[in-house]
């Protein structure tokens, strides 16, 4: 019992002469000035952390054949509602993708009827393996450098092949709360036209955060101002030159005074 008390209070004296050397080092060598430079530099550590992973894209490829599966994983490091969904498909310089439809029609009562609706295609999605939803293909709404945009809606917003209802109750309803971490999607192809099987594509799922808008969350709200981070992080190498320049002249005024 003795020797374990005195095995006690050696690791306390321990941790005692510990502690002082390290306060002793810190008070010697870093200024509350430095101590600030360092707490700013760590909110913005972890401020550029949940900035990039609920601002990145989710890209996850697929082949269309009926009954191919796909899984994937989506992190967010804060709770999030799911954003919309587009398919992209591969669109080389002066090809022709007819097959894809136009954005194009007239409007009906509320409702969009496209001229060119494109190939039919129908997908089913499940977040952390729950119930599959459909989702039908719009036409090609516009086209990138190399890629052609399909955006998905629930099946309930088509009224029928050709008209397409934005106000639909899945639509306006669907706002689904998920937890921060990892959430699992599960794809699977139910429907795909003949000229649109066995090819390639890329589903893109939107993050929460984006320049131009964010999700009603107040903490999505204080992350876009991270996307001028840039700005901020200048703004933190600046202070810590002026911070070192100011510690290198007060060492060398310090040197001078010992030798006088």
């Amino acid at each position: 019992m003795t020797d374990f008390c005195t095995d006690l209070s050696l690791k306390h004296r321990f941790f005692d002469a510990a502690a002082t050397l390290i306060l002793s080092v810190m008070k010697k060598y870093f200024s509350l000035s430095f101590i600030l430079w360092l707490l700013a530099a760590l909110g913005f550590a972890v401020a550029f952390f949940l900035y990039y992973f609920s601002s990145q894209h989710t890209t996850i490829t697929l082949t269309l054949n009926e009954g191919e599966t796909v899984e994937a994983h989506v992190f967010r490091p804060l709770p999030y509602r799911a954003e919309g969904m587009e398919l992209w498909f591969r669109h080389d310089l002066g090809q022709a993708r007819p097959e894809l439809g136009t954005w194009a029609g007239q409007r009906e009562q509320g409702k969009m009827v496209f001229a060119d609706a494109g190939a039919p295609l129908q997908l089913a999605i499940a977040m952390n393996h729950g119930d599959f939803e459909a989702h039908n293909a719009l036409p090609a709404s516009g086209f990138g450098q190399n890629t052609i945009p399909r955006q998905l809606v629930c099946a309930q917003a088509m009224t029928d092949a050709v008209t397409f209802n934005p106000d639909a109750a899945c639509i306006k309803d669907h706002a689904a709360e998920y937890a921060a971490g990892l959430t699992a999607v599960t794809i699977k192809v139910l429907q795909v036209d003949e000229s649109l099987r066995g090819e390639r594509v890329q589903l893109i799922m939107r993050p929460p955060l984006g320049f131009s808008e964010g999700q009603e969350n107040g903490l999505y709200g204080w992350l876009w101002l991270m996307y001028f981070y840039p700005i901020y992080l200048v703004i933190l190498l600046l202070w810590l030159v002026v911070l070192l320049v100011k510690t290198s002249r007060r060492s060398v005024d310090e040197a001078q005074a010992k030798k006088e």
